[in-house]
């Protein structure tokens, strides 16, 4: 999974913490800034077993945050990418957690005191299908479809008859 977030100011209580947490059956994980702390991390949700990247969660900036999740017996092992650079996915997480078991997954949700914005949140079974970009063919041709929509307007205003102007004869002595 991964998910555009901005934090937009300081303001917010218990620390003016943001970012999404997933509900579990047995516990929850919360992604993002905690209120007890500045930088990006993982954590149980309300606080505790709290791993932090070496990433500021720094106002009017947007940071894309990746997790993985590799299920395993007693404890998912969680591994969080703070901007990672590239669809591949680097040697190294920015920052791991594997002492929290969620059990099922029973919802995701968006959870703030403080002043945070969202976007681009995307679910896939592959680093690069959650962190891909727009292929360059995909904005070439919609740039193609514009111009040739613009073409074809320019053609019909010029192809219209235009109607002829009738020149007054009235005099005015």
């Amino acid at each position: 999974m991964s998910f555009l977030i901005r934090r937009n100011s300081t303001a917010g209580d218990f620390g003016g913490f943001g970012g999404i947490y997933l509900d579990g059956t047995e516990n929850d994980l919360f992604i993002g800034k905690p209120g007890a702390s500045n930088v990006w991390s993982l954590e149980n949700r309300g606080g505790g077993g709290l791993a932090q990247s070496n990433y500021t969660a720094t106002v009017g900036q947007t940071t894309r945050l990746v997790l993985r999740i590799q299920v395993q017996n007693a404890a998912e092992a969680f591994a969080l990418y703070v901007d990672p650079s590239t669809e591949q996915e680097p040697v190294s997480p920015s920052v791991r957690k594997v002492d929290l078991n969620i059990g099922q997954l029973t919802d995701i949700v968006l959870y703030t005191s403080g002043d945070f914005s969202y976007d681009e949140i995307r679910f896939g079974d592959t680093f690069a299908s959650v962190t891909a970009v727009p292929e360059p063919s995909a904005l070439a041709l919609a740039l193609v479809s514009m111009t040739g929509l613009s073409c074809v307007a320019a053609f019909r205003r010029k192809s219209l008859p235009r109607t002829a102007k009738k020149e007054s004869t009235a005099r005015v002595d």
